[in-house]
């Protein structure tokens, strides 16, 4: 039987979890602290949202329209 300390790929596959879970913590410390989190990368939230905030006014506009026209009939 194989264990994780004698299998070379679940010891690669262990220090990249870490890793990962290392940068989560750090970028996570940084929103929580209010410092900026620079690149879509790390947050992407803050680049996604202009887009969308975008396309929901969009949909907004074309309510109004579609009521507006609904409303002389």
């Amino acid at each position: 039987m194989t264990s994780i300390t004698t299998n070379p790929a679940a010891m690669q596959a262990a220090r990249s979890l870490a890793a990962t879970m290392s940068s989560l913590a750090a970028t996570k410390a940084r929103i929580e602290s209010g410092l900026a989190v620079p690149t879509a990368e790390a947050n992407p939230a803050i680049f996604v949202s202009p887009k969308a905030c975008g396309r929901i006014s969009q949909a907004g506009r074309r309510c109004a329209r579609a009521s507006a026209s609904a409303a002389r009939w």
